[in-house]
């Protein structure tokens, strides 16, 4: 028996633009993996904030950027805006982020904890997403 295999250019050409059309969409479904993950995170992250005059809650902010094939959600807290006790909200940012507070416990490390919360959001998410991409 004898097989011949011929592989004509135009086939090759075919595969490699299905190729890259496949990660044209993984690629977008990951950086959607991120960009959604980020705004649950931020949105879960703003009921835990703690809230004397709203000014630190009013500052959060979740920036989105990075190339395609490392996106990223960037979520911060504090700015310039004067908040609690006259200090700019990047100051009370950080020391209420890390005060231990019997009022309201909860608000103790709010954005890490809830960011540890997240892992499996973040896995769901992205299998959802790039399962539809690699089916596309």
């Amino acid at each position: 028996m004898k097989v011949e295999l011929v592989v004509e250019a135009k086939s090759v050409n075919r595969l490699i633009n299905n190729l890259r059309q496949k990660q044209t969409r993984v690629q977008s479904a990951g950086r959607q993996t991120v960009n959604n993950t980020g705004d649950k995170i931020f949105q879960k992250a703003q009921g835990l904030v703690p809230v004397m005059t709203g000014a630190l809650r009013d500052s959060g902010k979740v920036t989105k950027t990075g190339p395609a094939d490392k996106p990223e959600a960037i979520i911060s807290y504090g700015d310039e805006t004067i908040g609690h006790k006259g200090r700019p909200t990047s100051a009370y940012a950080v020391a209420r982020h890390e005060m231990v507070s019997k009022i309201n416990p909860d608000a103790y490390k709010w954005l890490e904890k809830t960011l540890l919360e997240a892992n499996e959001d973040f896995r769901n998410e992205a299998l959802r997403l790039l399962g539809e991409a690699i089916r596309g």
